[in-house]
């Protein structure tokens, strides 16, 4: 590598579009990227005027084990995966061409997913490049259809733990899968993404919207790279939103406006109809459209800047710890989660777990000084009554009279408002998952209407329970209700509007649906209720409960776990995992077979591009394998798909553009057809083509296939049989 370039380290969560985002600034498929974690050795990437290719790889001791002088991607690919390997410099000569020229002098570092549970050594390698660059410029990549998860906030803590004084910019990626039309503005999601950063210590955060594939593609047209089925299609449709509004981006940055003045002047021959369709001058504004060249612009004025002010907070970055308290006085049983985790058995506070609160409260922060250290931050969340509660804030009064710091938070005990009828019996399945795996979206396709809020990032903040009720025909009736089971609101005829609204009330609990949930066919003995459970991610509170139904053990409730195919190992998922394990191990064959495994978004993979879906499910078993969870039902599904050719509402734009794209990958590719991965019985197998060719709720009849393959007619007759063997 030349010692004469600045550095600039890229970092990201698994899957935010960090090597999508490297190899847009580069201008072609350079690094591997896709629907999993793709980077797992540190990369360097130099871009020098007077140079010829070459690529040379290291091992764990510093030496070079392998150097060709071409540039082989294929070899890329392998130096990746390869455990002889720890690191790898590629450089690339400055060939003149306008997309390498900005780059020429400098060094893109990047980085594993320090979030991958799978390989604990990621961590360890992204921490010793922050001690490797200190003064360097991290360039970090959120991704916009995830904001607020554990992993992100985990990563961004560390950089701060490590050099606080490192200037970071912030990258909010995949902003083309927002849905305007649907109220998901970018201006939107940058306040929401400068709001979480403020959070972790980054206020005035410089934030770009970025849409880092569409760059990438518009630059492999520059280059005449002949563009997949799925490249042409997004650049096509992107190019349509571009030319409507080709200020949209640059106006929801949050960067100085010398740098969006600058944007927008190049953009104005496009707003004014000057410039050829298609033409490279169109092809340039795009790629300004896109963020790109800002992103550029901003961490390149930071690499050439060795003390750059950063507006964030003089506080030093605190340290603060989750405890997480669940104490019920009337089976003296305590529950503790340590920062998302449950404590070892080894552990100082393992042995209150079978005692009276009053016997240990009184030591308790005594404990966690002691446990971690010294004086550190501690937010409690306790659940129980109210006069345990009272007992905790005493304790806590006394600590913090002794200087540490302590806030707490009361969840008062939640009662369950859902009754029996006429003797039938309930029949629940309840939908568990991490942060925008899709369990919103899985259940709006299975209602066959838009009812359950599904923007991308956090959606599920409450628990929804919504009650099969087919006398209600297309309207639904909801109550919400507060944590002490009050009644909020009702309403006969609850839509969208009225579920965001209710689900962003803060007293709002445990909402109550009753209508049609027209994937069901009703069963005289049971009442079927599909659960909705918050997902498991930093800012929520109420994630025991989703804990609670997993470990349900007098109700046996049937559990999909919903896993998002193109982001499998987050840290998010682990705690979650670990618990369904311990869970299945203790059961018999009953206690197995109420978790169904659904693994979705399979939409995303392509097999044009060389994705092979054995391949992925068979990671998919190999992650759960890892977690404990041997030979589970896996059923690979696009809940997307199924959701828009079920819609009863007018599809938006992008909706319509995007169910086009789903249909034409699930019709053409045979690879694609979901259902014929699932472990089903012939008599199943039957329900499901009954159940796709005659859908009531399939607006297109002509579609039924493309609902088919879409896999959740697969999962649905799965659920049928079930009910039928309970009844």
């Amino acid at each position: 590598m030349n010692k004469k370039t600045k550095s600039i380290l890229v970092a990201a969560s698994m899957s935010a579009g960090k090597s999508s985002l490297i190899n847009a600034l580069i201008g072609k498929d350079l690094l591997p990227s896709g629907n999993e974690a793709t980077t797992a050795k540190i990369a360097r990437i130099t871009v020098c005027e007077k140079a010829k290719p070459s690529m040379k790889a290291y091992c764990h001791s510093g030496i070079v084990i392998a150097s060709f002088n071409t540039i082989c991607t294929k070899q890329i690919q392998a130096w990746n995966i390869s455990d002889e390997i720890a690191s790898f410099d590629i450089t690339i000569p400055y060939s003149g061409i306008k997309q390498h020229s900005t780059l020429a002098g400098y060094t893109l570092v990047d980085t594993p997913g320090a979030n991958n549970s799978r390989d604990e050594r990621h961590k360890e390698q992204f921490i010793n490049a922050l001690k490797a660059y200190p003064k360097s410029p991290v360039l970090y990549v959120l991704n916009a259809t995830q904001l607020g998860t554990t992993d992100d906030a985990e990563i961004i803590r560390t950089i701060r733990a490590v050099n606080p004084r490192q200037p970071v910019i912030f990258a909010l990626n995949k902003v083309d899968a927002l849905d305007e039309q649907r109220g998901e503005t970018v201006k939107h999601y940058v306040a929401l993404a400068s709001k979480y950063l403020a959070g972790l210590g980054y206020k005035n955060a410089k934030i770009i919207p970025l849409m880092a594939q569409s760059a990438l593609i518009a630059k492999k047209s520059l280059d005449d790279v002949e563009l997949r089925r799925t490249e042409r299609y997004i650049l096509n449709a992107e190019f349509e939103r571009f030319r409507e509004h080709p200020f949209h981006l640059n106006s929801a940055a949050k960067v100085p406006q010398v740098l969006k003045k600058n944007v927008r002047r190049r953009l104005v021959k496009v707003s004014k109809g000057q410039v050829p369709l298609m033409s490279k001058k169109e092809l340039y504004a795009f790629i300004d459209y896109t963020g790109l060249s800002t992103v550029n612009t901003l961490m390149m004025g930071a690499a050439n800047t060795d003390c750059v002010k950063q507006h964030i907070s003089n506080n030093r970055a605190l340290a603060i710890h989750h405890i997480s308290i669940i104490y019920n006085p009337y089976l003296v049983e305590t529950k503790f989660l340590i920062n998302g985790q449950p404590p070892s058995e080894s552990s100082i506070i393992a042995p209150y777990r079978c005692k009276r609160l009053q016997l240990w409260v009184k030591s308790f922060f005594d404990d966690l000084q002691v446990w971690f250290n010294g004086k550190e931050y501690f937010f409690i969340e306790f659940t129980g009554v109210e006069t345990d509660f009272d007992d905790i804030k005493q304790a806590a009064d006394k600590a913090i009279k002794k200087g540490m710091n302590v806030e707490l938070n009361f969840n008062p005990t939640t009662f369950d408002v859902s009754s029996s009828k006429n003797n039938i019996q309930n029949f629940e399945v309840v939908v568990v998952g991490s942060i925008s795996c899709g369990k919103s979206t899985f259940i709006n396709a299975m209602l066959g209407q838009d009812l359950l809020p599904t923007s991308t990032g956090a959606t599920t903040p409450t628990i929804t329970r919504i009650f099969d009720d087919k006398s209600q025909g297309g309207n639904f009736y909801g109550e919400c209700f507060d944590s002490n089971s009050k009644l909020i609101e009702r309403s006969e005829a609850v839509d969208l509007a009225t579920m965001k609204a209710w689900s962003n009330h803060s007293e709002t609990k445990i909402i109550n649906l009753k209508g049609d949930i027209r994937a069901i066919t009703e069963n005289s003995n049971l009442r079927f209720i599909l659960t909705d459970t918050p997902e498991l991610y930093s800012s929520a509170s109420e994630h025991h409960r989703t804990l609670d139904f997993i470990q349900d053990s007098a109700r046996y409730p049937l559990i999909i776990y919903v896993l998002n195919a193109t982001q499998l190992g987050t840290n998010d998922d682990t705690q979650l995992l670990r618990l369904v394990a311990d869970t299945m191990s203790k059961g018999e064959k009953q206690s197995k077979d109420r978790f169904l495994f659904v693994v979705n978004k399979m939409d995303m993979f392509d097999p044009e591009w060389g994705e092979n879906i054995e391949e992925a499910l068979s990671s998919v078993k190999a992650y759960l394998n890892e977690h404990g969870i041997y030979d589970p039902n896996i059923y690979p599904i696009s809940a997307y798909m199924a959701y828009l050719l079920r819609k009863k509402s007018e599809l938006s734009r992008k909706e319509r553009s995007s169910c086009s794209l789903i249909a034409d990958l699930l019709l053409e590719e045979p690879s694609m057809a979901l259902h014929q991965y699932m472990s089903l019985s012939p008599a199943i197998m039957s329900t499901m083509q009954e159940k796709a060719q005659y859908d009531e709720a399939l607006q297109d009849k002509t579609m039924w296939r493309a609902l088919l393959n879409s896999g959740l007619p697969g999962v649905e007759a799965v659920i049928h049989e079930y009910m039928n063997t309970v009844s």
